[in-house]
C-alpha cells in the first residue's frame, strides 16, 4: 500500500472517535453515519468509502477502489440465536425479524440514518459472513498481520 499504519484497538466506534476528534490517533475506519454529524459540523472528512460503489447520501465520497486500494468491506447488522435453538422458537425469530426488516418505519429510519438495508435469509447471511471471513484472512495473510 505504501504506507504504514499502526493497529490501534478500541472497545467500540465510539470512543475511536473521540480519540481521532482529540489529535490522539490520526484515522479511523467507522460507517459513515457514525461520524456524518462530526463531517457535517466540519470536524472530521471522510477519506474514502469501503462499499464496492459511491453510497447514497454520500455521493461524493469515493471508494477505495476509486483511491486504487482494493478492498471492499462493509457492517452487516443480522439477528442471531444460540446453536440448537428449538426450530419453532427459531422461526418466530426469523419471522419477526422479516417483519421488522420490511416495516416501513425501521425502513425509514434505516434511510434516516444513511444506513444500507438489505435482507437474506439464513444461509445467504452465512454465506457473506464466510465470504468476507475468507477476505479478510487474505487480506491478513497478504500484509504479514498477526491476529489475537
Amino acid at each position: 500500500m505504501g504506507a504504514k499504519f499502526i493497529h490501534a484497538p478500541f472497545t467500540g466506534s465510539t470512543p475511536a472517535i473521540q480519540a481521532l476528534l482529540g489529535g490522539h490517533i490520526d484515522a479511523i475506519t467507522v460507517t459513515p453515519a457514525e461520524v456524518q454529524s462530526f463531517v457535517a459540523a466540519g470536524q472530521l472528512k471522510m477519506l474514502a468509502v469501503t462499499s464496492d460503489q459511491r453510497l447514497k447520501g454520500y455521493e461524493q465520497i469515493p471508494t477505495l477502489k476509486e483511491r486504487n486500494v482494493d478492498v471492499t468491506a462493509y457492517a452487516w447488522r443480522g439477528v442471531g440465536a444460540p446453536k440448537g435453538i428449538p426450530p419453532a422458537i427459531l422461526s418466530k425469530l426469523v419471522d419477526a425479524a422479516l417483519k421488522t426488516a420490511e416495516d416501513p418505519a425501521f425502513k425509514a429510519g434505516m434511510e434516516q440514518a444513511k444506513l444500507g438495508h438489505s435482507l437474506a435469509n439464513n444461509e445467504t447471511f452465512r454465506k457473506e459472513i464466510a465470504q468476507q471471513t475468507a477476505q479478510y484472512k487474505q487480506l491478513i495473510d497478504k500484509f504479514g498481520l498477526k491476529t489475537q
